[in-house]
């Protein structure tokens, strides 16, 4: 939990789909709000929705409440201080349900787990 440290008097809150994930956080600190959080799209399906996004202005970001968004990208169901908070920083982390060969790879790309 390197971001609670980093923002310290600030407010981290770490959303997980992994139950292991949540506990190891858990262990590691005691300042860090914690949610188990179920994404109602499987990864293997956000980059073709990523990239029609990108393609349709209708996806466009809009002031309506992201908890009401028809977009199937949407993370409705956090929890209500996530949307009532403003946020100077977003860690992102990728989803267990990853096709493996897309983990096996990140190395080799130089990709990171994390971006902030």
């Amino acid at each position: 939990m390197k971001l609670s440290i980093i923002k310290s008097g600030g407010i981290t809150i770490f959303l997980e789909d992994d139950p292991d994930k949540i506990n190891a956080a858990r262990a590691k600190s005691n300042t860090t709000q914690i949610y188990k959080v179920d994404y109602q799209t499987p990864a293997k399906k956000a980059y073709k929705l990523l990239e029609c996004a990108r393609k349709s202005p209708a996806c466009a970001p809009r002031t309506e409440m992201l908890q009401n968004s028809p977009r199937k990208l949407a993370l409705k169901n956090l929890p209500q201080e996530v949307y009532e908070l403003k946020w100077n920083v977003v860690a992102v982390d990728g989803s267990t349900a990853q096709v493996a060969t897309h983990q096996r790879h990140r190395a080799e790309w130089g990709q990171s787990t994390q971006l902030v």
